[in-house]
Parts: structure tokens; sequence; C-alpha cells
């Protein structure tokens, strides 16, 4: 899936964007974090200042977030329909709970990591905090986007159940 590609490797972020809009121009750009960060190649990303890759990458995160936030709203609207439907989406809610959850950490995250300041350039040796917190995000997406799948499952789960009645 495509955002679990993505939110599973910083240095990767913004590849697949690019890769979309070259096969279809009708696929928007993805804007940069602030004016001056719009031109940078992401190839040359680890050249940039600690700041200007961390504006990048919250830029990247929040755009993940975003996606998976939409997702969500589908699924859950969906949910609500199959439940008016007399469907019995029990599983399916406790697992759109998960996902809301790890969406709400996620952003919480996210929102730390946006508002940190880098005051230093770290070297190979000495182990940022910003990469921790970029870490915890990624696990937070991946947790968030792995609970949305199934909560698909079980709503897929629940549609057979209820057409073999």
């Amino acid at each position: 899936m495509f955002i679990l590609t993505v939110a599973a490797s910083v240095p990767f972020f913004g590849v697949h964007a690019q890769d979309d809009l070259a096969t279809n121009p009708a696929t928007p750009a993805v804007e940069g974090a602030t004016t001056t960060n719009e031109d940078i190649n992401l190839q040359d990303l680890k050249n940039q200042p600690l700041e200007v890759r961390r504006q990048v990458i919250s830029q990247e995160l929040s755009d993940i977030l975003t996606r998976l936030n939409v997702i969500y709203d589908k699924t859950k609207a969906a949910l609500d329909r199959l439940t008016q439907n007399g469907i019995d989406t029990s599983g399916a809610q406790k697992e759109l709970l998960v996902a809301a959850d790890a969406l709400t950490t996620a952003q919480t995250n996210i929102n730390v990591f946006s508002d940190t300041s880098v005051s230093f350039e770290p070297t190979e040796k000495t182990p940022t905090p910003l990469r921790d917190a970029v870490i915890q995000v990624e696990a937070n997406l991946r947790d968030a986007r792995e609970a949305i799948l199934q909560t698909l499952l079980s709503l897929k789960t629940a549609i057979d159940a209820s057409a073999q009645q």
C-alpha cells in the first residue's frame, strides 16, 4: 500500500508523489513546508541544514496524516451506512476507535515535532531527538493504517456474514 511505503522510511519522503506527478499530470503537486523549501530536491535533502530538513519532513508527515484522515473519514461513513442498514459492525467499530486513537496520537506527535526548534547540526555519532520523534510518528501512522485496514476487513466479514443469512 502506498501509505506504508511512504511512512515507513524517512529518506524516501515525497518520492512516490513525484512519480505520481510524472505519470499522472492530473495529480496535484505537494507543496513544500515553506515557500523557500518548494524547490528543494528530495535527493539533496541530506545537504540541507537540519532546520530545513525538519520542515520538509514535518510537511511530508502532515501530508501522510491528512491522507490517512481522509481514508478514516470514508471508512467511518461506510461503517455508519452499514450500521443503518442493519449489519453488525461492532468489531469494525472497535478497530475504528483504535485507528482514531492512533491518528490523534500521530497528530500530537507531528505538532511536537513541527514546533521543535533546531539549534545544532548532529553528527553521525550524535543521534538527534528529531530522529526519535520521526520514528515515533511513523510508528503512529503505521498503527493507524493497520487499524483502518483491520476495520475494513471486519466490515467485509460483516457484509459477507449478512449476505449468507
